[in-house]
């Protein structure tokens, strides 16, 4: 299957002789004690392949380009499929969706994939709707949750990004929160150090795709879970006392609030 999307592709003759030859009685061993078990493989690859990432991807370029249906789109990441569905009514988001992962079951049957109602999810983005809709997938319900992990991003159903923010900043502060075993008010790790750790532990982690959420910063209920876990860490940055006030923590670490954005680097 797979030789034949690269075929369709056109891809360069010398790469698919490669491919041809790669995919051509492909073995596994198996060590029992002094002697070797072999068994032909037809599927799978190695734990760490390098080049099976760029074949998944080939074979999976097939399901992006089915013909959806008007309004359905699709976007992929390694094995992960994501389907989005626009409509104005319930009927609508149910018909549509049933008709675009009809499509997708009858294309993982054709290349002897599985798709599992179990591992998926749907998550209506919606206006005032009564009840989501309800989402089947070859005969089996799809479950409903208000909010939706994609690539590390947590999408809630109203787009605020507010369950982001707390479990971002919680791992952020989780992270650089392990500098508290070597370093406290009284002694440990200086300042400059723990101000560099802080940018590449902290900061980094708190950042991640905030070109996609920080403008909803703005929102008390994000400003609010962003401040209560930078607290702590500020604290642990500046060893000063639990008492500070949070508004004051920034101003005495020569930091921006995580609220704010910028640049936090510490350079002029």
């Amino acid at each position: 299957m797979v030789l034949t999307k690269v075929k369709r592709g056109g891809f360069p003759p010398n790469l698919y002789r490669l491919l041809t030859d790669y995919f051509t009685d492909r073995r596994v061993g198996f060590i029992a004690g002094t002697g070797v078990v072999w068994k032909r493989s037809t599927m799978g690859c190695p734990q760490g392949s390098v080049l099976g990432p760029a074949l998944w991807n080939v074979l999976l370029d097939d399901l992006l380009r089915l013909p959806f249906p008007a309004g359905v789109k699709t976007v992929a990441y390694a094995d992960d499929v994501t389907v989005l569905v626009e409509a104005s009514s319930r009927a609508e988001i149910e018909r549509l969706s049933a008709q675009a992962l009809g499509l997708i079951l009858d294309w993982g049957r054709r290349n002897r994939l599985a798709f599992s109602p179990a591992k998926s999810c749907t998550m209506t983005v919606k206006g005032r709707l009564q009840r989501p809709p309800i989402i089947r997938m070859g005969g089996d319900s799809v479950r409903t949750v208000s909010a939706a992990t994609v690539l590390g991003l947590v999408l809630d159903e109203h787009l605020s990004f507010a369950q982001h923010a707390q479990s971002i900043g919680e791992r952020a502060s989780k992270s650089f929160g392990k500098v508290s075993r070597v370093s406290a008010a009284s002694w440990g790790v200086r300042y400059p150090s723990l101000k560099t750790i802080y940018l590449a532990t902290y900061l980094t982690t708190l950042t991640y795709a905030a070109g996609c959420w920080y403008e909803r910063a703005n929102l008390h209920v994000v400003r609010s879970a962003l401040l209560k876990t930078q607290r702590p860490a500020l604290i642990l940055l500046t060893k000063a006392y639990r008492t500070v006030s949070t508004a004051a923590l920034p101003v005495l670490a020569g930091s921006a609030a995580c609220s704010h954005g910028g640049d936090d680097s510490g350079q002029d």
